[in-house]
């Protein structure tokens, strides 16, 4: 890619090793995947992610037809997906965690399928 030329013409390379955005589970898993362990997370930026979304911070869920996805233009989505997030979202433990100020965040990486989300959580929203 882009940035592998860049490499192999002399460009000189600087990675990130703090970050001030993530809950710092969140970053863990960012830094053993991309960052060979090297990326952290700022200390009073993980007290706050921490305060915010608790120790735990992240949450995964399996479900059949994770692999279902269906192209859409030139992106992809999955409904199965879209559907069990919503589950998730309209359960009474959500609202409790909302109330007591802390936020739910659910990463997607296709254009289509944040559609579809955004879609599911105005409908819950009315």
């Amino acid at each position: 890619g882009f940035f592998e030329r860049l490499i192999r013409n002399g460009f000189s390379v600087s990675m990130l090793t703090v970050q001030y955005r993530m809950h710092p589970l969140i970053c863990r898993y960012v830094s053993r995947a991309f960052y060979s362990r090297k990326l952290v997370t700022d200390e009073p930026t993980a007290r706050k992610r921490k305060a915010a979304a608790g120790p735990r911070g992240i949450a995964w869920w399996d479900y059949p037809d994770a692999e279902a996805e269906v192209k859409v233009g030139t992106s992809v989505a999955n409904t199965r997906e879209v559907s069990m997030v919503s589950s998730l979202l309209s359960q009474g433990w959500v609202e409790g965690f909302l109330r007591q100020g802390k936020t739910v965040l659910v990463i997607s990486y296709y254009t289509a399928q944040v559609q579809l989300l955004r879609a599911a959580v105005r409908r819950l929203a009315a």
